[in-house]
């Protein structure tokens, strides 16, 4: 059964940066911004990739042919 959840191990380092991260929406979809300016949101930023490069469904490539 897909149950289409994100969870952490509950380590209270990274449960802050998520926290610190606030989400701005624009143009072109959205970006992360720093709720304080000291406040790191690096682990933010990289389940913000690894969700995207998990949920992208990469269409299949023809083989390549050298001659």
């Amino acid at each position: 059964m897909k149950r289409s959840e994100i969870s952490h191990d509950g380590d209270p380092r990274f449960a802050q940066q998520i926290l610190n991260a606030i989400v701005r929406n624009n143009e072109r979809g959205f970006t992360l911004a720093k709720r304080k300016s000291r406040g790191k949101i690096d682990a933010a930023y990289a389940l913000m990739m690894c969700f995207d490069r998990a949920s992208v469904i990469e269409k299949p490539r023809s083989p390549l042919v050298v001659l």
